[in-house]
């Protein structure tokens, strides 16, 4: 598993420089739109690094290679899916610290307690396990170049769907889920193990789809 992280860490190390430039981008762009909207950025960027590698893989038929070695094909899967999840944690936290930065330097009005700063941190992450539970699968089995209308949506709706909210005034969805009635207690269980039950049942889809393809 080791030289399997690795491998994706060299592979991605060109996109250090062109994801630097892009979280500045969003900084500009998003400043005062609040932590909810500039975390959910920043996490949607670096979690569509994953498709990045999937291309590559499919460019150098990585798994014709990988298959030769030591390595099974659920630990191909499962270093696809752990990946996936360093890629979004990074966002999530550049994404906090940008717009805690901002703040602190007064370029952005927008303010965030820590318990706002948790709950879209949780939710953000939420959103990224429900995003890389929907994108590995369909991208294994359909190559790349044949999954990127359904990337755009997965990118497009939840940004949209954000930046509608805050616009028109109301709070984001989630911030209810960390206050004090049992309901919306009750919301943030139910959310974490929907989406606990979708990324273990797209792992195993995963698995499945890698283990009927030839290479």
């Amino acid at each position: 598993m080791k030289g399997l992280f690795l491998k994706e860490i060299y592979s991605m190390k060109g996109m250090g420089k062109s994801m630097l430039f892009l979280f500045i981008i969003f900084c500009l762009a998003f400043k005062d739109q609040g932590m909810a909207v500039m975390v959910t950025m920043f996490t949607v960027a670096t979690t569509v690094l994953v498709i990045n590698s999937l291309a590559l893989d499919e460019m150098h038929n990585w798994y014709r290679i990988a298959l030769t070695m030591p390595v099974s094909r659920h630990q191909l899967v499962l270093s696809k899916y752990l990946i996936s999840v360093i890629y979004a944690l990074v966002g999530i936290i550049a994404g906090i610290c940008s717009s805690l930065l901002m703040q602190a330097a007064g370029w952005s009005a927008a303010e965030a307690s820590l318990v706002g700063v948790i709950a879209i941190a949780s939710v953000a992450f939420l959103m990224a396990l429900l995003f890389i539970s929907l994108l590995l699968p369909v991208n294994l089995k359909f190559g790349v170049q044949k999954s990127r209308l359904l990337l755009l949506a997965l990118v497009a709706l939840p940004v949209l769907a954000v930046t509608v909210l805050t616009s028109i005034g109301i709070v984001f969805p989630v911030m209810f889920y960390f206050g004090v009635n049992l309901s919306s207690h009750a919301i943030v269980f139910i959310s974490i193990a929907v989406v606990a039950v979708l990324i273990t049942g797209s792992y195993f889809l995963s698995v499945r789809i890698l283990k009927k393809k030839e290479f």
